[in-house]
């Protein structure tokens, strides 16, 4: 038996599109440019504009840590949506405070991702996405918006590194959201500075930090002391057989 498609009272049914096919569905991203996207996030404080780029990055990688209550498991969440008497899941850009009779727990979390997407969009709506359409091979169409920069620093190119703008930073930001790799770029666990791990279990900026954080761990020290013990034992007993040999040598 077919599952009855549900048909919401105002706005009717939902179709779902797949959009990669109106669309190339890979970017190119060179060295050049990620380099420069470092370079331009660890060097963000100069700037006003640069420090909102940060604070847009931040906050896209906070939401990125908050798992989403998954709604639905009772009848009664169930029943909200989708039953005869159906009310709307969120009210203007936060969720109905009805949920949170049925749900406390996951109406807070719904509300927490809801206020840091509100906050996240407001700083994205101080810029200008303009698009550019062009049509493609397949029947496709390449879609882009670009970000017009606020600051009139221009795209340049100098000694393998992309410098940008706010408006490139931005949009190369996005890019990697979309493409799920916004997590690729973290902080530095020792350093703090900005780093894109070109592998996912990379943590450090660098094979200095990454020493320099271990010498610092709890873990080495204990290590470190564990040898130096030894060491001084082993010190002591080869003393000692010294003292002995040289003493019965002059009996």
């Amino acid at each position: 038996m077919l599952k009855r498609r549900y048909r919401h009272p105002d706005l009717g049914y939902f179709h779902k599109l797949d959009l990669r096919k109106s669309s190339i569905g890979t970017a190119l991203v060179s060295d050049a440019a990620l380099a420069g996207l470092v370079r331009y996030l660890n060097e963000a404080e100069a700037e006003i504009e640069s420090r909102r780029i940060i604070r847009i990055l931040e906050g896209m990688l906070e939401l990125e840590k908050i798992e989403p209550p998954l709604w639905g498991e009772t009848k009664q969440e169930t029943e909200f949506s989708t039953g005869p008497k159906a009310r709307p899941f969120l009210v203007g850009n936060l969720p109905n405070p009805l949920l949170k009779k049925i749900s406390p727990e996951k109406y807070r979390k719904e509300l927490e991702i809801e206020k840091r997407k509100s906050v996240l969009n407001r700083e994205l709506s101080r810029y200008r996405f303009l698009p550019f359409a062009s049509p493609h091979w397949g029947g496709r169409w390449l879609l882009i918006w670009q970000i017009q920069p606020q600051e009139r620093k221009k795209v340049r190119f100098h000694r393998g590194v992309m410098e940008l703008n706010d408006g490139s930073a931005l949009q190369m930001i996005l890019d990697l959201a979309r493409a799920g790799y916004l997590t690729r770029l973290r902080r530095c666990s020792h350093c703090r500075r900005w780093l894109y791990a070109k592998f996912r279990h990379q943590n450090f900026c660098s094979t200095k930090c990454q020493q320099k954080h271990y010498t610092q761990s709890e873990e080495w020290k204990a290590h470190r002391r564990e040898y130096m013990r030894h060491y001084y034992q082993m010190t002591a007993k080869s003393s000692f057989r010294v003292r002995t040999t040289t003493k019965g040598a002059k009996q």
